[in-house]
């Protein structure tokens, strides 16, 4: 199952908790009553808040770039340059300005830290080797769930997926497809 910020309402995103409802929503409209959720940075938190929230509908799990308690003061600024950052170039990008400081600022409230050991589902945690910024969350999250595997994407930033898709593609797919 795939789906963008733009396929989803706007209301999605004012909480984890509402877009894992969305997940859920998506996999009852396709007839799957369970599911292989793979995320990265945003979409691997709601990834996380759906194994929390709906354990009996996820099968295994693949995170990357996941925050869990991400640092307030780091995502202030992160939306003062955002602020600042035109419109127009966010649109190039599919980006809508006013959705990505709203995302932005309730992501800022976020903390599933204490609801982590809730996680049934078998977890394969995945960090870039150089991202720095999400490793403590990657960490933590690695702790915090009985059994989950903390992976590294060698040669890899925040953007795993694009920065070594073959290492990334190699580790996610191999636990997601294993019996």
């Amino acid at each position: 199952m795939f789906a963008t910020g733009a396929q989803l309402p706007n209301a999605v995103f004012a909480r984890t908790a509402s877009a894992a409802a969305a997940v859920v929503t998506e996999l009852d409209r396709l007839g799957a009553r369970r599911a292989r959720l793979c995320g990265l940075s945003l979409g691997a938190t709601v990834a996380l808040q759906t194994a929390i929230s709906y354990p009996d509908r996820v099968s295994k799990l693949v995170v990357c770039a996941a925050q869990v308690a991400p640092p307030r003061a780091v995502l202030a600024a992160q939306r003062a340059i955002f602020r600042l950052y035109p419109r127009r170039k966010l649109a190039a990008q599919g980006l809508d300005k006013d959705r990505l400081l709203a995302v932005m600022k309730a992501f800022g409230s976020l903390d599933i830290s204490a609801d982590l050991a809730a996680i049934t589902a078998p977890i394969r945690v995945l960090i870039g080797a150089n991202d720095t910024a999400n490793r403590p969350a990657a960490e933590l999250i690695a702790k915090r769930i009985p059994g989950a595997e903390l992976c590294e994407v060698p040669g890899a930033g925040h953007t795993a997926h694009t920065d070594n898709p073959a290492a990334f593609n190699q580790l996610a797919i191999d636990f997601l497809i294993a019996a």
